[in-house]
Order: C-alpha cells, then structure tokens, then sequence
C-alpha cells in the first residue's frame, strides 16, 4: 500500500510539473507510456491508470484495465496519513490507490489510480505464514532435540547406573560400589544404596560368625553329651559290677 501511494505521488508529482507549464491534462500524450513504465518497473504493481473525477479512464497502461471506476468499489480502507485505500474489481479484486491531480490554481482535474492485486497480499502473507511454521518448526525440532539430550543426559543415563550397580549388589556381591553420578539426586541415592549395601555387608558377616560360633557351640554340646553318654554307660556297668559283687 505505502509503495502503490509513493508510486501514485510521484505520477502525481510528474503530471503536476507538466501541468505547471500550462499544458491541458489530455495534450499530455505520453502519460501513458509514463504508466506502462511505472507497471514493467514494479511487477507487483498490476496497472497505472488516469481517470477524470467521474472515474472514466483518461490514460491507461494497459486497455484491459479501464474497468477502473468509482463503481466498481467494493470496499474502502483508511490507512496511514488519512489515506483512502480502496477494493476495486469484478472476479478478480485490486487495491486501488488514487491521488488527485491538482492544476495550478488549486482545482482538482483528475485521479492518478495505481493498484496491486489482493491475490498478491495473499500470497506474501500465506509465504510468511509458511515461513513462520517452517521456524517454528525448526526451533520445535531443536527444542525437542535438546530435551531428548537432557532426559537421556540427565534422567535415563543415571538410572541406568542405579540399575546395573543394584543388579551387581543383588546378584554378585555386595561388595560392588556405584560410581558418582553427575545428576545431585541420583548421586545421592546412589550413595544411600553403597551404603544400605555395606550395611548389608556388615550385617551378613555377622550373622556368619554368628552361625559359626553356634555351629562350634552344637559341636561342644555333642561332645559334651557324647562323654556323658559314655560315663552314663560306664555307671550303668559299675552299678551292674557292684550288684553282682
């Protein structure tokens, strides 16, 4: 829109120099070809049109476009600086941006009209809508990346090490150790189950030198019930000696 408006001014400002001669606007013969450039040097810009204050195309840079009229307004738009932007068109629409031309003394004589088609809006802001979803994308597929690296780095990593210094303790030995774990409240608990196991440890050392102390103490009660079981023979005998004596 500010690009049509600055092309619309300086037509405007081109026409207004010549009409400052005191040359009639329709003696004015190459303002069509002045229009034909501004369109080939703009291809966004769809058409250059001069229509007189009853909209009836003057000059033109192209014929097909003298549908240009104040009748074919479907729509107004108030933009920057109170300029008036209009929808103009049948089945294909236009932004139609118009600045007066002013004579010398002030009057207005015609409209400079410059126009875009409203598919061309479109079209960049659906190109910025994908390019949009394309970042976003991006930076969901790095995000999404980095918390993968963070779990795996930080979560998964360390309870694998939980998982196989239990395995070792419950399967081997207790006298396996859990290194140090990066992550505070892993390291931590693996530190509470080296110590749970050396507490273990600790605990089964004692019930075997406990056993074994019992097992000596059975083996001394069985000696000790065998010789009493041999004296107890040896009285019976003597008590069998002195009956018959």
């Amino acid at each position: 829109e500010l690009r049509s408006q600055s092309l619309g001014l300086s037509m405007k400002g081109n026409i207004e120099k010549i009409l400052g001669l005191g040359l009639d606007l329709k003696d004015i013969s190459d303002i069509s070809d002045k229009c034909r450039d501004l369109v080939q040097g703009n291809p966004e810009i769809s058409y250059c049109i001069i229509t007189n204050l009853d909209g009836i195309p003057l000059f033109a840079s192209d014929p097909a476009f003298n549908f240009v009229h104040s009748s074919k307004i479907k729509k107004s738009l108030k933009m920057q600086n109170n300029h008036i932007l209009n929808i103009i068109g049948d089945n294909v629409l236009y932004y139609d941006s118009a600045e007066p031309l002013i004579s010398p003394d002030g009057k207005t004589l015609a409209y400079v009209h410059v126009g875009f088609k409203e598919q061309l809006v479109a079209d960049k802001v659906r190109t910025m809508v994908l390019r949009s979803i394309f970042i976003l994308a991006i930076f969901f597929m790095i995000s999404f990346s980095l918390v993968l690296l963070f779990v795996k780095k930080g979560i998964i990593q360390p309870i694998s090490l939980l998982l196989n210094g239990v395995k070792k303790i419950s399967e081997v030995s207790l006298d396996s150790h859990i290194q140090d774990i990066p992550v505070y409240e892993f390291d931590k608990l693996g530190k509470t189950i080296n110590y749970m196991s050396a507490s273990l440890k600790n605990r089964e050392e004692e019930i075997q030198r406990n056993y074994q102390e019992r097992e000596i103490a059975h083996n001394d009660l069985q000696d000790s019930y065998a010789k009493l079981e041999s004296l107890s023979m040896e009285l019976e005998r003597s008590e069998e000696l002195y009956k018959s004596l």
